[in-house]
């Protein structure tokens, strides 16, 4: 695994699905493992959840969107 793993949960029995809480504050350097993290989201086998994309200008409301919650997915900057 590239990136460091916090806890990995199992999908209930005959689901083809796992989910990992990773960890990246300290790889931020490790340009390796970022390409690495990179060409599998490229490739499809790191799967990407986005609840929205927001302009720099609507940071404050993308910020907004995550802490309230019930969100799946992420807000995405775009700059």
């Amino acid at each position: 695994m590239v990136a460091t793993t916090e806890s990995v949960v199992r999908a209930p029995k005959g689901a083809d699905l796992t989910a990992a809480s990773t960890l990246l504050w300290d790889r931020l350097r490790d340009t390796a493992a970022l390409t690495g993290l990179r060409d599998q989201a490229e490739s499809g086998i790191l799967t990407l959840r986005v609840a929205a994309t927001f302009p720099a200008e609507q940071a404050a409301e993308a910020h907004r969107l995550f802490e309230v919650g019930g969100v799946r997915g992420r807000p995405v900057l775009l700059f």
